[in-house]
């Protein structure tokens, strides 16, 4: 009896420790399995950031890195042309010559008005902004070592909303008039001559200053960069990219333009600020270097050596190419786009006059 009482008082506390060791093993398991998770869904996340980015890249650039006519961006000047038909038709005659043409175009600034709305009422325009929206809405998720990719993305986005923008046809839609030859035709062919025009004069623009090359450029290196990060299978290296810490490249013009990817027309829309993103990058091409050499470092060991091949080709093409897309100032753009704000700002100032009357 005092045996099995002793035995009892040795080995229920022992069942106890037991019980407890089991308990806290089956919690650190359980922490581990739950950090594992959490893991997983901060890195998955970061892959489907890369994922977005990647698709965005490529599809801005299938409609705005084309050195080519019939790229999408520029069918906005059937929209144009839809508008001006639409405020003109039925008052201004069967016929019409390039001079009266001009003359009703620029009666109350419809040709502004005419611009800005069949910008807004294009299907193509509608989807660069959504495109370059899911940039912005894919970068805050970018930290850590990957935060160089999420900049650069921003920096393409914002560069893109600011040049491709309703004032890309300012500068020439006098023009485009002008170059129509000196006849009376009928309003419908004087429409037609007037978007052939606009739409040439447009592109060659677009094309002399290389804007094409800059958009393609920027996208066959972020999604080289991507790709190769989307090929590596070992979440670890992937979730401790995420929270080391990466040389910043401050690019602070692109962080105080990436709350304004809209289509608001404030003068900061025509003061150069492309030229200025342009400057700004190249300005910080060091820190950019930097922040690309510790990213590469960190994954020089767990990529597709081929991809990262021809990543690195592509980091060398568009760092030599930044000095490249620095375009000088263009004083006609400038001059187009002070025009339209005072003629805009003195229309909206006749208008609410006449409201307040």
């Amino acid at each position: 009896m005092n045996y099995l009482l002793f035995l009892g008082k040795f080995v229920a506390p022992t069942a106890t420790a037991l019980a407890a060791m089991a308990g806290v093993a089956s919690y650190l398991m359980e922490r581990k399995e739950i950090r594992k998770e959490q893991k997983k869904l901060a890195v998955d996340k970061v892959r489907n950031s890369l994922k977005i980015l990647r698709d965005e890249s490529q599809f801005l650039t299938s409609y705005l890195g084309k050195d080519d006519l019939n790229s999408p961006i520029f069918l906005a000047t059937s929209e144009i042309r839809a508008e001006i038909n639409k405020r003109l038709v039925g008052g201004i005659g069967a016929k019409v010559t390039p001079a009266v043409f001009l003359d009703h175009l620029e009666k109350n600034n419809v040709i502004y008005f005419c611009i800005l709305a069949g910008w807004q009422n294009s299907i193509f325009t509608r989807k660069i902004e959504r495109s370059i929206e899911n940039i912005k809405k894919v970068e805050p998720s970018l930290k850590g070592k990957f935060s160089v990719i999420g900049d650069l993305g921003k920096f393409m986005a914002i560069f893109i909303q600011k040049k491709f923008s309703p004032s890309m046809y300012f500068p020439f839609w006098k023009e485009a008039v002008q170059n129509i030859p000196d006849q009376s035709i009928p309003f419908q062919e004087m429409l037609d001559a007037f978007e052939n025009e606009l739409l040439k004069l447009t592109f060659q623009h677009f094309r002399g200053n290389n804007y094409h090359k800059m958009v393609d450029s920027f996208n066959i290196f972020l999604n080289t960069l991507t790709l190769v990060l989307l090929k590596i299978k070992n979440y670890d290296v992937l979730y401790q990219l995420s929270k080391e810490h990466s040389p910043n490249v401050n690019l602070n013009l692109v962080k105080d333009l990436s709350s304004s990817l809209n289509l608001k027309y404030s003068a900061e829309e025509y003061d150069s600020i492309t030229f200025a993103l342009l400057k700004e990058l190249s300005d910080k091409q060091i820190e950019l270097e930097n922040a690309l050499d510790s990213l590469e470092q960190d994954i020089v060991d767990n990529v597709d050596r081929t991809i990262f091949d021809n990543y690195k080709q592509a980091r060398d093409n568009v760092l030599k190419d930044i000095e490249s897309f620095i375009i000088k100032d263009d004083e006609r753009e400038k001059e187009a786009n002070k025009i339209f704000k005072k003629r805009f700002e003195t229309n909206h100032e006749i208008d609410n006059n006449n409201q307040e009357q």
